[in-house]
């Protein structure tokens, strides 16, 4: 039995009293030569705390990365959509500007042909010619008697056409472009709301554009009006952007 108890103790791990610096066994509470009490949890509870500290500061560090994420990821997402929010502004106001300019070729070639009113600029749609060559009189010019005659000869001019195909072009982007921006920031919940009113009278100001109709005085009351809210609009909106810092 004395050699059992031998062998248990050598196997157990020998330390120093913190007091009188003596061998004493690992994990006994008191020291069996001076009797100081050992506190055993000491260094357990100093290894939790350090682990729960280490815990702490994963997870706050964790949430300052997150945060600091969220506000770079807003900015560059409000950055962007300033940027097409503006960029659509400008198309609209340069297409409706575009439109507005093929409307007063429209009117004016519309009103030359019922009053029969000579222009540089109108006879070649007004008019048409006939030769009387083969009598010896040469070629003269008369108005259509319909002004969609003049209208349409308007329509078939390759560089009035090209401009109706660009207006066209150019509503179909922006019509995409504001895909893109339905969901606003906050700061852009007003002029957000302008721009809608503003993207629906453009549309009519390119839908009066392709295919003019009415009267000649219905149509230039229309024109005018379309044009005018559009440009009250379109002022609302630079005061409603929100200022860039």
């Amino acid at each position: 039995m004395n050699e059992n108890i031998l062998v248990e103790e050598s196997t157990n791990t020998v330390v120093s009293c913190p007091k009188c610096k003596k061998d004493m066994l690992k994990g006994s509470t008191i020291c069996p030569n001076c009797g100081k009490t050992i506190n055993t949890n000491k260094k357990k509870i100093k290894f939790k705390f350090i682990i729960i500290i280490s815990i702490v500061l994963i997870v706050l560090f964790a949430l300052v990365g997150f945060v600091v994420y969220k506000k770079v990821s807003y900015d560059r997402y409000l950055k962007e959509y300033s940027a097409n929010f503006e960029l659509i502004n400008y198309l609209m106001l340069s297409n409706a500007s575009e439109s507005e300019k093929c409307m007063n070729l429209i009117s004016k070639v519309w009103y030359n042909t019922i009053y029969e009113k000579s222009d540089n600029e109108t006879d070649k749609y007004t008019k048409y010619s006939v030769d009387y060559s083969t009598i010896g009189l040469g070629i003269d010019y008369y108005f259509y008697d319909d002004f969609n005659k003049s209208i349409e000869k308007l329509y078939l001019n390759k560089e009035f056409s090209d401009k109706i195909s660009n207006i066209r072009d150019s509503k179909e982007l922006i019509s995409d472009m504001m895909k893109k921006i339905q969901n606003p920031p906050e700061s852009y919940g007003s002029a957000y709301d302008t721009l809608l009113e503003l993207f629906s009278v453009y549309q009519e100001i390119i839908s009066l554009t392709v295919n003019p109709n009415g009267s000649l005085t219905a149509f230039n009351s229309n024109k005018n009006q379309k044009i005018e809210k559009f440009s009250s609009l379109y002022e609302k909106i630079k005061i409603q952007i929100p200022s860039k810092k």
